[in-house]
């Protein structure tokens, strides 16, 4: 056994008090009419018992209550693998004092003298074996560790996921998690070894000394890119095993978020690795509720992220508000800003960095509802081409400021070159309509395509690698046999096929495409379109349309029967068939991939008006229309480059062809991520045209200098990540196994979770009940005493009164 504050051992002391009030105590005087000489006699006989010591039961009680608050008080704690030996020891302690009782009783009740002396010397045995045996444990026994005295081996897990950022006039989770980090590590001896840990991807590892490691915590903030909260408990769990230090604890500091404790941890590897020994100390500290009020923007949302020169933009973003205590309309001020087009920024100029000016181009208010959500447009003006980057912003502060901002590229193109192939006039110019249709009149130079038609009997004079993408509609069979189309699309071109009546009534077989088995006629009321893979780039803007599109409304009558080989990926069916509409192939080689997309029912059917193939071109036929854009798009890659990414995520850049130093072995280019960073240097090859750029750890734009005018990209935080439902405290059972962790929201309670140490039991909670019976008997026996001296004294009154 040991004592946690051994100098309050001296409040032992305090017993002497009873015991002198004990000695000191006079008996109440009783009205009594005696002679004069008895009188003298009972005064003289009283003052000669002033020092007899009565109610003896009283006095012990007494003795006892202070006593045992002494020893309380001063954390008794004693050895785990004793706990067996020092409670039999108190029962026989218990044993003895009942017999003590039981003769105490025989002796006022005149029993046989034989059973008084009995109990009593049971008694004394009694408790003489406990006291020795108690002296002999607390001599020979092991002691348990002391925090105040033993080093610890402790690992904080700080949860600085997005979500730590939240910062209130009332409340900053980031600022409280590091005064609870800075204030255990200072609090554990100096030989402790202390392991910060972030969920950053950096190893878990004890720190040096102590400075090391408050300086780790003084340096801890709110990060995008976090590992998983699973593995860093993981870690630190490991980790603490590997001291040879006897205690060893784990602390957890997080805003319990459900964005961080997602069900991957429901692994039961948590739960074992917990309940091996040796045990850990560990404990979750609650930082509690998100208390105000956060507004949020979703991702941006482009109309064209690939526009032509000199067209607006329509920028979207929704907008949320997070349910606030006021429960009242909030406005809400969005802006939106352009970065200025300077081709000598960024640089670096007196170790600053210096990026281009953010300038506003336009900006929307709203009135928003607490728990309610707005869509916010704004347009962008026309732009040159070039690489274009802006934000999304909203006006004002909140609890979040990470959402607030959202980044986003436009990526202004030269018009793509398309070869319109076509032997009816009126088909090539409902296609050239559907593809560079806009809202307003553009001239040439502004479309987004040039588009040059031709019939087929000019296609063999044609150089076809002038163009970006080959539309052939209704080609004759000699064309669909051609090679040349194929080494087209090898060499990174794009090529639509609408198979139609030109290619005969025949099976026909090539070496690039699938076999044309025959043509089908659908029986009334006929078959239509149906889409199969929605997430592909040519299906997936149609499943963004609201309400979808209704296919069956566009009927199909005739259509080339294929067979699927492997190459090709079945995008589109007619429904109730398992005969494919729209095919594609994908033919990549060292550096660049080609498309080959086959419809096998004509686009558009207008050739032969006494012959329908389908009603795709009909009245109202904006399905069509938007599915031949997405193929053109799909084909000459416009829409191929994304520049708008999420965080954690690696971004690929297409590089411009070099125009100078064609000798060197390669191009030396800067990479400027967002923030105060230096540039990152990166040497391309130069027979390479893409580069990858995997450090992708925050949300912002990021410039790359050496390659093109602006070229760089965006990278935005999830919505998800800034989510502040929390989940329910209860779930950790779930995770980490019931009594295995210790939920704690304040100091104190960590506190408390901190002495019981896995080689020791504290006797503070048993010594204090026994002080509350101890009192309790006390009071009692007290009352029962001094009411009893009144009742006799008030019968003696009565009596000497009656005999006057």
């Amino acid at each position: 056994m040991t004592f946690l504050n051994a100098s309050l051992i001296f409040g032992l002391t305090a017993i002497a008090v009873p015991i002198v009030l004990h000695l000191i105590a006079k008996r109440e005087p009783r009205r009594v009419v005696f002679p004069s000489v008895l009188f003298l006699t009972k005064r003289l006989e009283t003052n000669r018992s002033k020092l007899r010591v009565r109610r003896w039961w009283l006095l012990a009680l007494r003795i006892t209550a202070l006593a045992a608050l002494a020893v309380a008080l001063a954390r008794p704690m004693i050895h785990r693998s004793l706990s067996l030996t020092w409670l039999t020891i108190a029962l026989i302690m218990v044993l003895g004092v009942a017999l003590l009782v039981m003769a105490t009783v025989a002796l006022y009740r005149d029993l046989p003298r034989l059973l008084i002396h009995s109990l009593a010397a049971a008694a004394a045995v009694a408790l003489l074996t406990a006291l020795l045996w108690g002296g002999y444990a607390y001599a020979s026994g092991p002691q348990p560790t002391i925090d105040e005295a033993a080093p610890v081996a402790i690992a904080i897990v700080l949860d600085n996921a997005p979500t730590s950022a939240w910062k209130t006039v009332d409340d900053d989770h980031l600022t409280r998690m590091k005064e609870i980090a800075t204030w255990m590590v200072t609090r554990v001896p100096p030989t402790s070894r202390i392991a910060i840990i972030d969920r950053s991807g950096t190893p878990a590892a004890f720190s040096l000394d102590l400075a090391s490691a408050v300086s780790k915590v003084d340096q801890l903030r709110a990060i995008e890119v976090t590992s998983p909260i699973s593995a860093k408990i993981d870690s630190a769990i490991r980790l603490v095993r590997t001291s040879d230090l006897e205690s060893r604890q784990v602390l957890v500091i997080s805003d319990l978020a459900r964005s961080t404790w997602h069900t991957d941890l429901s692994d039961p590897a948590l739960v074992t690795l917990l309940a091996e020994s040796p045990q850990i100390q560990f404990s979750v500290f609650d930082l509690g509720e998100f208390s105000g009020t956060n507004r949020t923007l979703s991702l941006p949302r482009l109309v064209d992220a690939t526009p032509p020169r000199g067209s607006p933009v329509t920028v979207a973003v929704t907008l949320e508000l997070l349910e606030s205590e006021e429960n009242i309309p909030l406005p809400v001020t969005a802006e939106l800003g352009l970065y200025e087009d300077d081709p000598t920024l960024p640089i670096i100029r007196n170790g600053v960095v210096q990026r281009p000016r953010l300038k506003s181009v336009d900006r929307t208010s709203v009135q928003i509802a607490p728990a309610g959500s707005s869509e916010l447009k704004m347009t962008i003006p026309p732009l040159e081409v070039g690489s274009h980057h802006g934000v999304v912003r909203l006006i004002g502060d909140d609890a979040l400021a990470l959402d607030d901002v959202r980044h986003f590229t436009v990526q202004v193109l030269t018009p793509s070159r398309v070869l319109l192939v076509a032997d009816n006039a009126d088909e090539a110019r409902s296609i050239d309509l559907a593809i560079n249709a806009a809202p307003f009149p553009i001239d040439e130079a502004a479309a987004e395509y040039s588009v040059e038609r031709i019939t087929y009997a000019d296609l063999p004079v044609v150089r076809l690698a002038d163009f970006d993408a080959i539309l052939l509609l209704d080609p004759p069979r000699d064309v669909i046999s051609d090679n040349a189309l194929q080494q087209f699309a090898g060499g990174g071109g794009g090529i639509l096929i609408c198979l139609g009546a030109a290619a005969g009534d025949e099976p026909l077989a090539s070496d690039w495409l699938p076999p044309l088995v025959r043509r089908w006629r659908s029986p009334p009321p006929h078959t239509f379109l149906q889409p199969l893979r929605l997430t592909h780039p040519v299906l997936a803007p149609l499943t963004e349309i609201p309400g979808g599109v209704p296919w069956n409304l566009y009927r199909v009558q005739q259509y080339w029967q294929t067979e699927v080989d492997e190459p090709y990926k079945m995008l589109m069916r007619y429904a109730g068939t398992p005969h494919p509409a729209l095919l594609e192939r994908t033919i990549s080689s060292e550096s660049v991939t080609g498309h080959v997309i086959i419809t096998t029912t004509p686009l558009p059917d207008l050739a032969d008006p006494n012959n329908d193939w389908n009603d795709l071109f009909g009245s109202d036929a904006w399905p069509a229309f938007f599915l031949v854009r997405n193929i053109v798009e799909r084909l000459t890659k416009r829409g191929a480059e994304n520049w708008m990414s999420i965080v954690g995520r690696p971004q690929v850049v297409q590089l411009p062809e070099a125009d100078s130093d064609q000798d060197a072995e390669s191009r030396r280019l800067q990479l400027f991520p967002p923030g105060d960073t230096a540039p990152v240097p990166i040497n391309v090859p130069q027979n390479q045209s893409r580069v990858v750029v995997g450090d992708v750890t925050r949300s912002g734009t990021y410039w790359l200098r050496g390659a093109g005018r602006n070229l760089g990209f965006s990278v935005n935080l999830p919505p998800a990540a800034t989510s502040t439902e929390r989940i329910e405290p209860t779930q950790l059972s779930e995770w980490f196994g019931a009594g295995a962790y210790n939920l704690v929201t304040n100091r104190d309670e960590i506190e408390l979770a901190e002495i019981r140490s896995a080689n020791r039991v504290s006797l503070r909670s048993p010594l204090m009940l026994l002080v509350l019976a101890v009192f309790l008997l006390e009071q009692i026996l007290a009352n029962r005493f001094y009411r009893s001296r009144r009742i006799s004294t008030d019968q003696t009154s009565i009596g000497s009164a009656k005999a006057a």
